[in-house]
């Protein structure tokens, strides 16, 4: 309206019926202004909205990229642990395995699987704790054999941070002609395991907050310093 306002004059409330009826158009006018004045204001406010919203999916689905490039890629909650190591120590399910993960949006596909009784010949003392590649849709693009180093950690709950004792273990693959059936590109479902079978002492669980309200948390990191990201 080439920048003017529109001020509506003013009435005294006695005066108030007389003068809506008097101007019945105008007033009419005047309200009708109003409404599409808002409705206006409504669609901005919708578009906006509509703009934020696919905004804030953009920005989740680029943090969620980013925490599996620079994140941790499994951290591997096993609920009723107790149960499990019963299980383990009585020898009708001796391992245990997590769900599997990718070392990155189109990396290795890998697996975790944990003896909470011990394997081998440290049954009874230690938890064996095991990785292995399994077979991925983007193997062909990938570099083998896998060779990146494997930080395996058991996380300590205790409630202050700063007391945390976590317990850790570092494999570094050693590629060998011995060693081409647990690193190279996988041929079945899965390659054999490898890891440590005396990953942590058992008495250590009864001491420590590895376990607490009966689940224990294991993290796994994938070091990507080399690695070659499609």
């Amino acid at each position: 309206m080439n920048g003017l306002v529109f001020v509506a004059p003013k009435c005294l409330r006695k005066h108030m019926n007389k003068h809506v009826n008097g101007n019945p158009l105008m007033h009419l006018a005047m309200a009708c202004d109003t409404v599409v004045s808002h409705t206006d204001e409504l669609r901005c406010l919708s578009d906006l909205l509509t703009t934020t919203t696919l905004q804030i999916k953009h920005l989740h689905r680029r943090m969620d990229h980013l925490e599996k490039l620079h994140g941790s890629q499994c951290v591997w909650k096993i609920q009723w642990f107790q149960d499990k190591q019963d299980a383990a120590k009585c020898g009708n399910q001796t391992t245990i395995f997590s769900p599997s993960f990718m070392t990155s949006r189109h990396g290795y596909k890998m697996v975790l699987s944990l003896c909470p009784y011990g394997d081998g010949k440290s049954r009874g003392k230690f938890l064996s704790i095991f990785i292995c590649i399994c077979k991925g849709d983007y193997d062909a693009l990938l570099q083998w054999p896998f060779h990146h180093r494997v930080t395996l950690t058991l996380i300590d709950q205790c409630p202050d941070p700063q007391y945390r004792r976590n317990a850790t273990f570092t494999i570094k693959p050693k590629v060998t002609n011995g060693n081409k059936t647990f690193l190279g590109q996988p041929t079945g479902p899965r390659n054999p395991s490898f890891g440590s079978q005396q990953f942590v002492e058992l008495s250590l669980l009864d001491t420590m907050d590895y376990v607490r309200n009966d689940v224990m948390f294991i993290k796994c990191t994938v070091d990507r310093e080399d690695m070659l990201l499609l």
